[in-house]
């Protein structure tokens, strides 16, 4: 997750209408309320990256220093020397 993304989330959740749960008549409807624009909201503000591990990686090699390295190579790539 990264840091700037929080104030993002922050906002959406402020947003959003939460009626809907205020006045479920039980509690696995409550849940359904909470969880559906719950789960819309996440993936919209922090989307799930994928890093693959693999068991020959070193343990200094965290899914944080392969996705910077993922990134400093598309600059390479695009040739976005100042981010690279």
């Amino acid at each position: 997750m990264k840091s700037g993304n929080l104030p993002d989330l922050t906002i959406q959740l402020n947003q959003d209408s939460w009626d809907e749960v205020f006045n479920a008549p039980d509690v696995d409807r409550k849940v359904a309320a909470v969880t559906k624009p719950l789960n819309f909201i996440l993936d919209e503000t922090l989307p799930v990256k994928k890093i693959r591990m693999h068991p020959s990686d070193r343990p200094w090699m965290t899914p944080r220093i392969k996705s910077v390295i993922k990134e400093r190579q598309r600059a390479f790539i695009r040739g976005d020397t100042k981010k690279y």
